[in-house]
Order: C-alpha cells, then structure tokens, then sequence
C-alpha cells in the first residue's frame, strides 16, 4: 500500500472516530486488514470482469475450507447460479457427488448487463460481488460456519425468487430410488437433500475383497446431504422456489449446508433445523468479523511475492498471482471432513457449455458431478495437494489426510496385508476408496475375474495399480517431515510410530534375503510404470531414506531403533548403468517393459530426498536428471505432445505438468535455470477458456481444476527460496538472483523464515525463533 493510500486510509478512520457513526470505525479497519497482509498487498490480484459469462466456466469459486461454491451469473437470461460442492458428499458408490444447484433471479431483473456492470472476486475476504446500475451483489462462503451467505441491495424495488435446480430428479417415484428430493409442505424456507439408499456397492467390495464380516465402517451407508435456504421475506411458492413475499430494496439469503449419517431422513431433517437455528442466531456484523478475520491470519501466515523489473516482469506478477491462487484454493478444499481429492476436488464444473480437454480425452455434456478416475482415490495423486502446506504453515488443511490414512486405510490395509498377503505389518495399497479398502473396479469383480482367470486374492483386475506399495514409505516419510516441521509429540506418538513400525515390520518380514544377506523385492511395480521388477528404486529408496530417519528419533523404542538399523544394513545399493561415460541411475535392478509416463529414478531426490545440495554423490543424480529412464527415446502413445522439458543433449526431455514432480527435483538438485522455467510455464498453463486463475485442462491427466498440478508448482517455488531438513536450512538454493521476492515461509522445527531480496541483496531476513538463524545458509549465487 504506497504513501497515498495509507493517508486517505487513516483520514478516513479519523472521520469516523469524531464523527457520529462509531459503527463505520469497525468497517473501515476491517477494510484496511482484508485488502493488505503484512507481506503483500491483495488489491491487485482480485479479479474483475465487465461482462457476464456463459455457464459454468464463468464461475467464481468460493469456499471455508469444507464447502465450495462456483457462482456465476450467466449471460442467457442474467440469473446468478451456484454449484454447491462439500468434501464429504460421496453417493454410496464412493463417487464425490455436488450438494446441489441454486438459481436467484430478480424481478425486474436488476442483475441485466448494462455499462455500470461489474463483476469483482475479492481474494482478500473470499467474496464475489455484483454491481450493476440498480444492484449490489455479495456472495460469500462463510469461513467458519456451514453457511453459503447471499446480501443485495437495490435502487430500485424488486421480488427475488431462490429455486433448487435438482441436479439428480426422481425418475422411477420408487421410494428407494436413489435421488434429490425436496421436502414438501415447507412454508417460509427450501430443503432438499441427497440420501444414499443401498450398501450394495459396499458390500459386494467387501466380499470380492474377503472382508465381509470383519465390521469395517461404511461411512456413504445412510449418508444424506442437503441444503437449507431461507431469506428474510421469502416465502415458499413451491417446494422448489422462494420468493420475495413483496417488493423490496434488501435482501438477504442463507443457506445451511450439511452431511450426516442418520438412521432415518427425518432425523437428518432435524439435524439440519438445530444446526441452521443455531447459525441464525450468530449476529451478522459478527459472523462477517469473524469471516474477516479468518482470511487475513490466512494470508498473513505465509506469501511468496515475486517481481522484477525486467522483461519477465508480467510473467512473474502472474507467477505470483497463481501461487496465491493456487494456494486459495487449497485452503477452500482442504478442511473439510474429508481430505481434498486430486481430481477437482469439490470445485469441479459442468461440461455443458465448455467442453473440456484434458491430457488424455475430450469431455463434454457432463454434469458437474462427473470426474476422470472418479472413485478410485491414488496415493501417488493424493499426497500432492498437500506438500505446499507444510512450508505455507496451512496446517490445519493436512488434518483430514492425517484423519483418513491413520483411521481408515491403515487399519484396513493392515487387515488386507494379514488375510490376503499372509504377512504381518501393513502394506499400503497405491488405490483406496472412502472406507480404505482397494476399490472393487481396480480389483475386479467376480466376472470380471472369472474371465481374467484371476483366483489369487491380490491379482487386480488392473495390474498397473497390483504390487504397488511406495505408498507405505512415502507415507511414513510425510509424517516425519510433518512431525519435523510442526514438534507435535501427540502425533509422533499416537500417529506416526505406529504406522511406522508396522511399515518396517511388512518388509522387514516379507522379503527374503540373498546369498549375501541382503533384501530381495521382487516382482513388485516402480509406481506404475514397469511391472514385475526386482529392488524397485522407489522401495528401496524410501526405506533408506525412512530407515535412518526413524533410527534417530528419540521418542522410538530401542527394539525398533535396532531393527531399522538392521534392515538398512541389508538393503542393497542402488543399480546404476553407463551412458556417455556416466552413471545413471536405473529405475531397478532388473525391469520388463514400460506402461505410464513416469520418472521412478528420480523418487530418490524427491520424495526421498537422498541425493541433492551439499548430500553425497549428486552427480549421479544430475547425470540422472538429464537422462530420461525411457522417454524421449521411446515415445508413449498419445502423450508425445505434452507439456516437457528439453534436456541438455538436445533429444530427450521429461514430463513437467499434472502429477510429474519434475520441477520440484530440479530445485533440489540446484538447477535454477530448469526450476525456473518449470515453475513459469506451470503455472501460466491455465485455461483460457475459465475465468478463475488454476483450472489447468489441457495438461490435466486427471480432471481440471488439477489441483496437484498448481501443488506442484507451488512447492517448485517454495523449494526454490528454501529447502529445510532439520537444523540445515538452505536459504535461495535455486533461486535467479534477477528475480526480486518476499516470501514468508515455515521451515523444520517450527521455525518462520520472513525474506525480502532485492536487486541481489538481502535487504530484510526475519527468523523465528530468532536461535534458528544461525542455521541459515544462504546460497544465493
């Protein structure tokens, strides 16, 4: 904020003290906090638009963390609509489904597109607002309460009807029918709701799984969602519809969104009317504080700002826009009572009006509930929305992926690992559904299997995702860099160790040993790219990265401390060929054929950071880097025109975009220049066909908004200004000296790195707590 506007600010709020409306004091401060943090003015990087778009793809998207909203006010016939998404509303075939749909007209239509026409997202407070000639629109998703809040003021008087667009109408009339329906006879609000009606899927998964019987929970059995909407001076015209019961110049509209297991649909009814009272006494003015309030800690607990004065300086302005974005985005999705699903989230939008294309097909005509891959949940997709929030210090976000590993897969996949595995320990399963379990689709019903000659309990229908079992180490070595960054005693002890002792326990027990003494895995999948491999790098290099680590830790019992000491010892090394005089690392020892388009050989810079900056032997992995294990000399079908990097030689190339960690690699290994351009082209990758920044569609493998693409590059940019293990902290370790930032970031040990670089110098660096700045190196070349 320049000289200027702090003076006006502060006259402004000095009017108000001597004046009569003390009142406006509060609105003013508010103001000044929700358009600029501490390390970054947020004014800039709302979003504006003078005209109204058509469908979905015109959406604003709004959130608190568990409920979303995608608003838009279309073009057609000037009605304002929202999707209404939540993090939990999964149909009882583990598919995530939308809460529903809302339509708000005026009558007359104060919402026409005319010359005072704007639309304005504000990321500071999370609000989308309307202004016309005779209107003022605010849209919001509360930030701590389970509400979607509508506020308008008009010039002139006008009725405003709110109807439900049922997204899943009736079709049989069977009372078991699977379908929204609307409660009748109500007389002054709207409710509709969502029941799931059978345990079929569920039970059919359990039984082909040989886990029937065992009482694992059904967390979709009776799970019904829904929404309430009422409004001062609305009335029921229909089950359907509210409307303004006369004229009017303000309105307001609430609307209660909620998910339960309920025994019966009028106890959810009930439930939803205490939980909708109970916000309805909550004053306005209050909530709207509080709101406030929430969002600026949000963006005041990190940023990253980047500029120059160079040519690149659009380009980095828009670097900075789409981390903040992207950041925003993550913070809508991810506190809800599930973890965010990597493909779309909640936030997903209908195909009617703008067909998708996505890296792998053309989707169009598809309901807002559709999605690539919908229900399987992948680990090597799920984990990558949340390696930004360790660094951002968005903790609280990492909860419900904290919540669903430890409560839900980990106890079922243990379950899997004893009946179908026949050893102790657990192996994490690359695919799950909501209630743990590998996803009978993946598996492969009794058909399906039939045909397939498939009789062995743990051969999948789909052998791309069978023996894939990185997920056990990266998992382990996620919660030790959680539990590294945030000291949580309560999660090493009740969390982290004892999923970390039956990890090492599972293969420690279920591999032999050869001749020499050392661990042999054999016909176990390098991710899912080359099947039936023996000493998948993956494996072996996420136990020589996890083994050591949990060795260490003070709090771990001697017996275990010994035991990953001894199965580190008989690991055996890594397998290395030769090219052009160097060593390379290979993806295994021994490997078949190739099916996906992923670089297996680097998992041992990151996730399992072995080799980079000042670590041991980081020319192998350099060399590593600069030699694909396959692609750009063998070309995968249908993937050759995708969004790459180009390697020194000239002929090769990797793979930058969706759920390629490429980018983050090269900053670990120090290759700035290579950061540089993965971090700019990824996030300017957008859409140009949806308004809001971060829906990435056409290097989507999966399905837009792609949110582990924009993770990606956000931890691309994170660990090019800090990389953190522990007591080191290396400061700028692949960071262009001509880029200008302040940044505010976390490191280990719960320390806050606040940095401001201009023009190659350190003009401003903050740690906290201040005993931590001796550990700072910088490296800035």
């Amino acid at each position: 904020m320049n000289k200027e506007k702090r003076t006006g600010l502060v006259s402004q709020i000095l009017k108000c003290i001597h004046g009569r409306k003390p009142g406006r004091l509060m609105c003013m401060l508010l103001l000044g906090v929700s358009t600029y943090t501490a390390g970054q003015s947020l004014e800039p990087f709302n979003l504006h638009f003078t005209t109204q778009g058509k469908g979905s793809e015109a959406s604003m998207i709004l959130g608190n963390g568990d409920i979303t909203a995608n608003a838009w006010v279309d073009r057609q016939d000037h009605h304002l609509y929202f999707y209404i998404g939540k993090s939990d509303t999964h149909n009882d075939q583990d598919q995530l489904y939308k809460v529903g749909k809302i339509k708000v007209g005026f009558y007359p239509n104060i919402l026409v597109e005319d010359k005072d026409y704007v639309e304005t997202f504000r990321i500071a407070d999370a609000t989308y607002r309307i202004k016309t000639k005779y209107a003022t629109l605010t849209l919001r998703v509360d930030a701590n309460n389970p509400v979607i809040l509508l506020d308008a003021k008009t010039t002139i008087p006008a009725k405003m009807t709110v109807t439900a667009q049922l997204m899943r109408p009736p079709r049989s009339g069977a009372p078991d029918e699977a379908c929204d329906r609307l409660v009748k006879g109500r007389s002054s609000d709207l409710l509709f709701y969502y029941r799931n009606r059978s345990t079929a899927f569920f039970d059919e998964n359990m039984r082909v799984l040989h886990l029937d019987g065992l009482q694992i929970n059904n967390p979709q059995k009776n799970k019904t969602f829904g929404a309430l909407a009422t409004g001062s001076g609305l009335h029921a015209l229909q089950d359907s519809m509210l409307v303004s019961a006369a004229a009017r110049k303000a309105f307001n509209l609430k609307i209660a969104v909620l998910t339960a297991q309920t025994a019966t649909e009028q106890q959810w009814i009930d439930s939803m009317q205490r939980m909708a009272g109970k916000t309805d006494r909550i004053p306005g003015g209050q909530m709207w504080r509080k709101h406030q309030q929430y969002w600026s800690a949000f963006w005041n607990r990190s940023f990253i700002n980047v500029s120059s004065t160079t040519v690149e300086k659009d380009t980095l302005q828009a670097v900075t826009k789409s981390y903040l974005y992207q950041r925003y985005i993550l913070g809508i999705c991810g506190r809800g009572n599930f973890m965010m699903q990597f493909n779309g989230a909640s936030i997903v939008n209908d195909t009617y009006t703008h067909p998708l294309k996505t890296a792998i097909n053309t989707v169009s005509g598809k309901s807002a509930d559709y999605r690539n891959w919908s229900p399987v949940l992948l680990w090597q997709n799920q984990r990558l929305p949340y390696l930004p929030l360790l660094a951002s210090g968005d903790w609280e976000l990492i909860q419900p992926m904290i919540r669903y590993y430890t409560e839900v897969v980990y106890p079922v996949d243990k379950l899997i690992t004893k009946r179908n595995k026949h050893q102790p320990g657990v192996a994490f399963e690359e695919s799950a559904t909501t209630y743990g379990a590998i996803l009978m689709n993946v598996f492969g019903n009794e058909q399906e299997r039939r045909e397939r000659k498939l009789t062995d309990p743990k051969d999948f229908k789909m052998p791309h995702l069978q023996d894939h079992i990185v997920c056990g180490p990266e998992l382990v070595s996620y919660f030790l860099d959680y539990y590294s960054y945030t000291q949580d005693e309560n999660f090493l002890l009740e969390k982290l160790l004892p999923i970390a002792r039956d990890v090492v326990l599972y293969f420690d027990k279920a591999f032999p040993r050869d001749s020499a003494g050392k661990l042999v895995i054999k016909d176990f999948k390098v991710l899912e790219t080359y099947p039936h491999a023996t000493n998948p790098i993956v494996l072996i290099g996420g136990l020589k990265y996890i083994l050591p680590r949990l060795a260490q830790l003070k709090q771990a019992d001697q017996d275990f401390k010994d035991q990953c000491t001894r199965l580190l010892q008989e690991l055996p090394g890594f397998y290395t060929y030769h090219e052009g005089g160097l060593s390379i690392l290979k993806p295994a020892q021994q490997i078949t054929i190739h099916q996906n388009v992923e670089y297996p050989e680097l998992y041992v810079v990151f996730p399992f950071r072995i080799f980079g900056i000042g670590k041991p032997n980081i020319d192998l992995a350099l060399h590593t880097f600069n030699t694909p294990s396959y692609f750009g000399t063998k070309n995968i079908s249908g993937y050759e025109s995708r969004s790459y990097i180009s390697l020194p030689n000239g002929l090769r190339r990797r793979m930058i975009s969706s759920w390629h960690t490429t980018g983050i690699q090269a900053s670990l290994l120090g290759l700035k220049e290579e950061a540089a351009f993965i971090v700019k082209r990824n996030f300017l990758l957008n859409d140009k066909g949806v308004r809001f920044p971060c829906f990435y569609s056409k290097v989507a493998f999966d399905y837009p908004p792609d949110i582990q693409h924009g993770a990606i590059a956000m931890t691309t940019l994170q660990t090019m200004l800090l990389q953190s293990e522990d007591d080191r902290i290396l400061l700028f370790p692949s960071w262009k000296k001509e880029w200008n930032v302040h940044f505010k970031l976390k490191a280990a040990k719960n320390t806050t790195i606040e940095c401001e670089l201009i023009n190659g110098r350190v003009k401003k660096l903050k740690v906290t707590p201040a005993n931590r700045a001796a550990d700072v190196v910088n490296l800035l070349k």
